[in-house]
C-alpha cells in the first residue's frame, strides 16, 4: 500500500510575479531546504522553513487532510482533547497527538478503519492560542 508523501508550508514573497500568494500555505513536494514544489503553481516556491509541515496520510471526519503541526481535537472516553501533530521518534517512529506533557498514537480506528482524529482546528503557526487550554 503506498502512502501519499505531501508537503505543506509557507510561501515567502521574493518575487513579485507571486506576491498574490505571500504568506498562503503552498501544498506540494519537498525539493530542497525552504522549497516545495507545487504541482497547482507549476514550479518550486521558496518557503518559510520552520513551517514546512509532513502530511501524515491521515484525514479528520470532515475529509481534511491531517499535517504535521494542526491541532486536532480527538475524542476519547470521557470527552475530547486537544492537541498538537508531531512526529514522535523516540522508542516508537510515527507521527503522535501531543496533549500536555503526554503522547496519544493518532491512526486509523480499527471499527470503522478511518482516522481517529475527529476534526483539525488550526495549526500551531496561525492557531497556536487554541493549545493554551490543552492541558
Amino acid at each position: 500500500m503506498a502512502r501519499e508523501i505531501l508537503f505543506r508550508a509557507r510561501h515567502i514573497h521574493v518575487l513579485p510575479e507571486n506576491a498574490h500568494i505571500d504568506g498562503q500555505w503552498v501544498y506540494g513536494y519537498l525539493a530542497n531546504a525552504g522549497y516545495i514544489y507545487s504541482p497547482a503553481l507549476e514550479g518550486e516556491v521558496l518557503v518559510e522553513s520552520k513551517t514546512v509541515c509532513q502530511y501524515t496520510g491521515l484525514t479528520d471526519k470532515t475529509g481534511r487532510k491531517i499535517f504535521e503541526g494542526d491541532i486536532v481535537r480527538r475524542k476519547m472516553f470521557d470527552g475530547y482533547i486537544i492537541g498538537q501533530v508531531v512526529w514522535f521518534d523516540t522508542g516508537f517512529c510515527g507521527f503522535m497527538l501531543k496533549h500536555g506533557n503526554s503522547y496519544y498514537h493518532i491512526g486509523k480506528s480499527e471499527h470503522t478503519g478511518k482516522s481517529d482524529c475527529d476534526e483539525v482546528i488550526g495549526n500551531v503557526y496561525e492557531n497556536a492560542y487554541l493549545l493554551k487550554g490543552a492541558k
